[in-house]
């Protein structure tokens, strides 16, 4: 089978095909609407889409949404997520191949047993940021697993994520932070003194993160959307 290319634009996802360009299929959005920025991650099974305070679930071979989360209390506004692909995804049975349930403890279709250490990882949370906030969502169901607002985030602002195998690095407003990943308790902030107090892109070697582009793209546009409040 051939990976399609997917596509997230004005509260749509769609999936082409790589080699010609023509549509697979094509999803709107709960609440999608025209001009509506879509972040987009991915694993085996799934598609994630976040836009306007909402993250969504498609079945990413068809487009059929399978869960939405409100986020509700977080504003509505654009969502970046970071830990949906890969390894920490759902995987393929090392006896028979076949790709294997998220958080799966026994293959479907051969019954072999899944390694504990795969199946931690296949239960991997989705995290995903907005408006100053984090959370981490169940990618089975979409439930809030935590949420928590950085201590020194502020509305609006535009959080850059980094997933390593403990922790969650976050970085906003001038400010990098260390959070449990499993409980969502805040382990240290960093003013980074002297640097200011704009957007923040963090990376680390070998761990999951939202991209740079997203971040400069969402940054860009909320710019924008507050000079055009103040003018």
């Amino acid at each position: 089978m051939i990976e399609p290319l997917y596509v997230g634009t004005n509260g749509h996802v769609a999936a082409l095909d790589p080699r010609t360009g023509e549509r697979i299929w094509r999803t709107k959005l709960r609440n999608g609407g025209w001009g509506q920025f879509v972040s987009l991650s991915l694993d085996d099974t799934r598609i994630y889409a976040g836009h306007y305070g909402l993250c969504h679930a498609l079945d990413r071979f068809n487009g059929t949404p399978l869960w939405t989360n409100d986020l509700p209390r977080m504003g509505y506004t654009m969502v970046l997520m970071a830990g949906g692909g890969g390894g920490e995804s759902a995987g393929r049975c090392a006896h028979c191949g076949d790709r294997c349930r998220i958080a799966a403890r026994y293959c479907g279709r051969c019954g072999a047993a899944i390694p504990r250490e795969a199946a931690r990882q296949q239960a991997t949370p989705l995290f995903l940021t907005t408006n100053g906030h984090l959370a981490a969502l169940d990618r089975n169901t979409g439930a809030e697993l935590w949420r928590m607002t950085l201590p020194k985030g502020h509305w609006g602002g535009m959080v850059s994520l980094v997933l390593s195998e403990t922790r969650l690095y976050a970085g906003c407003f001038g400010r990098a932070y260390g959070i449990d990943r499993t409980t969502g308790a805040t382990l240290w902030i960093n003013d980074l003194p002297g640097l200011g107090y704009h957007s923040v892109n963090l990376m680390m070697r070998g761990a999951a993160s939202t991209s740079s582009g997203e971040l400069g793209f969402a940054t860009a546009i909320a710019a924008a959307h507050a000079a055009a409040a103040a003018s």
